[in-house]
C-alpha cells in the first residue's frame, strides 16, 4: 500500500511540474552519516588492508581513538570488482579551527574527506605500527537508502510556485553559485552552531586543494560540495563547510561558508590564521595535474573582488600571529606572510599540489592589474595598543596607490566627529595616529577611519571605510590584561558591585593592591542587594570613610561585628583585609555551611580563629588554596588583593 501511494504521488507531482509556473527549486537528498568499524590484516611490517566493505557512500574519511595512522589511502568500486585507483586519504590537521575558537570545542579526530562518487564497496589501506582503533568515517548523500514514499516527499518539498527573484550582484563581483544551490541550508542543519563568527577583515588569502577527484568535481560538483560539508560537521564537528569559496575545474565559483559573501567570515581552513584570512578550495587535487584556465580566472577576479573590499594589496606581505602549534610554526609566533599565499605556507602540508604552488606569483600579478584604480590600506595594529589613562601606542596607516592620487584620511569616533585627519599625494604613504584629539587620549572604543583618493589618471578607486578599534584591553578596565582573574573582575563590573578605582574615568581596577575592610563592605553591600537596609551609627571610626553607610548597612545584616572585640566599636576601614578574615566575610555574607567543619585541605591554618570559615570556603568550592599546583597551604594571614577577591566573590554569587 505504502509503494502504491508513493508512486502515485511522483505522477501527481510530475503532472504539477508541466505547468509553466512551476518549477523544483535545489535541494540535496537528506544525508546519512555513519562510523563502520573496520577489521584489519597485516601486508607487511607496518602496511595494514582492510577486505572490500559493502557500503554505500559518496564521502569517506578515516577516524581513530588516540593516534592517526603514517599514511593512508583507499579505493573504491560500484560493483566490487572494477576497483578506481589507490587514493591517499588527507590526513593533515592543518585544516580546522583556531584552538582558541568555540568551534574547535567540539572537533573530532577525523582526517580529510575522500568524495568516493556513488560507491559501493570501500577498501583501506594504511602504515602504521598497529591499525588498532581505525575505523571508516561515511557519509552517504545519493539517498540510495530512501524508500519511494521518502523520495516523493522529497519532490513535493523542491516545488516552488513562482520563479524566484533573481539575485543582484555587487559591481566587480563575479559571478558566484549560492550555497542553496548545492544544499548549504540543508548542511547547516545538522551544525551545533548556526551563526556566523566574523573577523575584523580579511588580512589574507590561502588557496587550497580539496584532494578529491579531478574527475568527479568536473562531473558532479555541487553533489561533491555538499557531501564534503557534510562530512566537516557531521564527521569532524565543525560548524560548516571550512572554505570560504570553492572553485571546480570548469571555474565555477561556489560560496562555501555561510555569512554573507562579502563579508569577511571566519573559516576553518588554516588552522591557527583563520582570524584573520579568507579560505578557496580548488575542487580536485593539484599534485600533478595543474588547475584548469578557467579555475585560475577565477580565483584571479574572486581574490580581485573581495580584497579591493579589504584594500588588501594582492602583492604584499602581512604581519600575523600564529594561533597554534604546528610543525611549521609554534603557538604565539609572529609570522610574515604573503597576503596571496598557499596552506603550505602556514602549515606543514603539500595543500594546494605541487602543480598549484608555482602558479601564485603570476595570480597575484594578475589579481593586482584586475579592475580599476585601487587603494591598498593595512593599519600597523588593530586593535591599538594603550589606553586612555597612559596612552596610545601610535598606529600608522600604511596605503599603497595603483597609480599617483591626491589623498585624504579622516578619522571619526562613533558619533562620527571628526578627530584627526592627514592629507598628501604620491604613490605610496603613511599617515600616523596617536589616538589624541587636540593633546587630550581619547577613550576606548572604535573609530572610523575613511580614505578618499583622486588619481592622475583613471578611474576614481573605492574609497576605504574600516573602524579600528583604539585601545587594547577587554572593557571595562586596562590595567587587568594579565591577570589570571580578569574574567572574574570582568563579570564583577557587569554586575555593578565594581566601578574601578581611578574616579572618575573608572578604566583602572588596580588588581594587585589590597582590598580595605571598606572596599570589602562596599563589594559585599552590593553583591548582597543590601541597598534597602538602615545604616546605624554602630562604628566611632567610620566617619569619615566614603564606605560608612555600606559599613553600617553590613554590621545590620549581621555580616560584620568589628576589629577590636570585645568592645568591636571600630571597623578600621582602611586596613587591608586578611585571606582569613576574608573567609569570615563571605561564610557569613552567603551561609556556606556543610558537615564537618574542622575538616580542612590546608597544612597552615591550625589554630586560626579563621580555621572552620576556611574549611566552610574550600568545602563550598570557593577557594583552592595560594600554592598552585599543590593548593596545600591558605595564606590566611596575607592581604587579599583586589583581583583575587573578584575571583572569590564571583564564585561565591554562582554557588
Amino acid at each position: 500500500m505504502t509503494f502504491r501511494r508513493g508512486v502515485v504521488f511522483v505522477f501527481l507531482v510530475s503532472g504539477f511540474l508541466l505547468a509553466s509556473m512551476v518549477h523544483l527549486k535545489p535541494l540535496p537528498l537528506p544525508a546519512r552519516a555513519f562510523t563502520v568499524p573496520l577489521a584489519w590484516a597485516a601486508e607487511g611490517s607496518t602496511i595494514w588492508e582492510s577486505p572490500p566493505v559493502r557500503v554505500a557512500a559518496t564521502v569517506a574519511g578515516l577516524g581513530w581513538e588516540a593516534v592517526p595512522p603514517e599514511a593512508a589511502w583507499i579505493r573504491s568500486s560500484e560493483d566490487g570488482e572494477k576497483w578506481s585507483d589507490w587514493v591517499a586519504i588527507p590526513l593533515d590537521l592543518e585544516h580546522g579551527p583556531d584552538p582558541a575558537d568555540l568551534e574547535a570545542s567540539a572537533e573530532r579526530a577525523a582526517s580529510g574527506p575522500v568524495y568516493v562518487g556513488e560507491a559501493n564497496f570501500l577498501q583501506y589501506r594504511v602504515a602504521a605500527p598497529s591499525a588498532d582503533g581505525l575505523q571508516a568515517e561515511l557519509i552517504e548523500t545519493a539517498g540510495r537508502d530512501m524508500s519511494m514514499l521518502e523520495r516523493a516527499v522529497h519532490l513535493w518539498q523542491r516545488v516552488e510556485w513562482a520563479d524566484p527573484p533573481a539575485a543582484e550582484a555587487s559591481p566587480g563581483q563575479p559571478a558566484i553559485v549560492s550555497r542553496q544551490e548545492w544544499g548549504g541550508d540543508a548542511c547547516l542543519a545538522a551544525s551545533s552552531h548556526p551563526d556566523s563568527e566574523y573577523n575584523r577583515r580579511v588580512s589574507a588569502l590561502f588557496i587550497h586543494h580539496t584532494v578529491t577527484s579531478n574527475t568527479r568535481a568536473a562531473s558532479d560538483p555541487l553533489a561533491e560540495i555538499y557531501s564534503i560539508c557534510r562530512y566537516h560537521v557531521v564527521t569532524k564537528g565543525w560548524w560548516d563547510i571550512a572554505y570560504n569559496f570553492l572553485i571546480g575545474p570548469d571555474g565555477t565559483i561556489y560560496e562555501g561558508r555561510h555569512g554573507g559573501i562579502d563579508e569577511p567570515v571566519r573559516g576553518a581552513h588554516t588552522r591557527g590564521l583563520n582570524s584573520y584570512s579568507m579560505g578557496i578550495g580548488l575542487l580536485g587535487t593539484y599534485t600533478s595535474n595543474t588547475p584548469s584556465a578557467a579555475q585560475q580566472q577565477s580565483i584571479v577576479d574572486l581574490v580581485a573582488w573581495k580584497f579591493d573590499l579589504d584594500h588588501v594589496d594582492p602583492s604584499g606581505t602581512v604581519v600575523l600571529e600564529n594561533l597554534t602549534d604546528n610543525d611549521k610554526f609554534v603557538e604565539g609566533q609572529i609570522v610574515t606572510l604573503r597576503t596571496v599565499s598557499g596552506h603550505r605556507d602556514a602549515a606543514a602540508t603539500s595543500c594546494p599540489g605541487t602543480a598549484c604552488y608555482p602558479l601564485l606569483p603570476s595570480l597575484r600579478t594578475r589579481i593586482e592589474l584586475t579592475g580599476g584604480n585601487k587603494i591598498y590600506w593595512q593599519p600597523s595594529s588593530d586593535p591599538v595598543e594603550g589606553f586612555q589613562a597612559v596612552g596610545y601606542d601610535p598606529i600608522a596607516f600604511q596605503m599603497r596607490f595603483t597609480v599617483p592620487m591626491q589623498w585624504s584620511l579622516e578619522i571619526a569616533n562613533q558619533d562620527g566627529v571628526v578627530v584627526h585627519a592627514a592629507s598628501g599625494s604620491g604613490s605610496s604613504a603613511i599617515a600616523t595616529w596617536d589616538g589624541t584629539n587636540d593633546g587630550e587620549n581619547l577613550p576606548y572604543g572604535e573609530y572610523l577611519v575613511s580614505v578618499d583618493a583622486e588619481p592622475s589618471s583613471g578611474s576614481a578607486p573605492q574609497m576605504v571605510s574600516e573602524w579600528v578599534q583604539l585601545g587594547s584591553y577587554l572593557p571595562p578596565f586596562a590595567d587587568d590584561e594579565n591577570s589570571v582573574h580578569q574574567m572574574a573582575i570582568v563579570e564583577l563590573a557587569a554586575l555593578g558591585i565594581t566601578k574601578g578605582c581611578n574616579p572618575p574615568e573608572n578604566d583602572l581596577f588596580c588588581p594587585e593592591d589590597s582590598v580595605t575592610r571598606g572596599e570589602m563592605a562596599a563589594f559585599l553591600t552590593r553583591a548582597l542587594g543590601l541597598d534597602g537596609l538602615p545604616a546605624e551609627d554602630l562604628f566611632i571610626d567610620d566617619d569619615d570613610s566614603i564606605f560608612e553607610a555600606d559599613i553600617e548597612k553590613l554590621a545590620v545584616a549581621g555580616i560584620t561585628k568589628g576589629c577590636n572585640p570585645p568592645d568591636d566599636d571600630r571597623f578600621c576601614p582602611d586596613e587591608p583585609v586578611t585571606r582569613g578574615q576574608m573567609a569570615a566575610f563571605l561564610v557569613r555574607a552567603f551561609r556556606f555551611a556543610v558537615a564537618d567543619e574542622d575538616g580542612t585541605p590546608f597544612v597552615d591554618v591550625e589554630g586560626s580563629i579563621f580555621q572552620a570559615d576556611i574549611a566552610l570556603l574550600a568545602a563550598a568550592g570557593i577557594t583552592k588554596g595560594c600554592n598552585p599546583p599543590d593548593n596545600n597551604r591558605y595564606c590566611s594571614d596575607r592581604d587579599v588583593t583586589r583581583a583575587e577577591m573578584a575571583t572569590f566573590l564571583v564564585r561565591s554569587l554562582s554557588g
